[in-house]
């Protein structure tokens, strides 16, 4: 059974507060989870929000 203040506590809320997200410096970023903000780390300098990505086919074509 729950425990009548956690349930209390759970009830409160407020529509005019907005909900506290931790800061990312990618926009539109912070509702990912850890590992794809991670990823996104380690690809995009986060002093200049740029990125070099280079396309390599690793296939041969027949």
């Amino acid at each position: 059974m729950l425990d009548t203040d956690a349930a209390e506590e759970a009830r409160q809320f407020y529509e005019d507060v907005p909900a506290e997200t931790l800061g990312f410096f990618l926009k539109g970023a912070s509702s990912l989870d850890w590992g794809m903000k991670n990823l996104l780390a380690k690809i995009i300098n986060p002093n200049s929000g740029r990125t070099v990505m280079y396309a390599i086919d690793l296939y041969e074509t027949l």
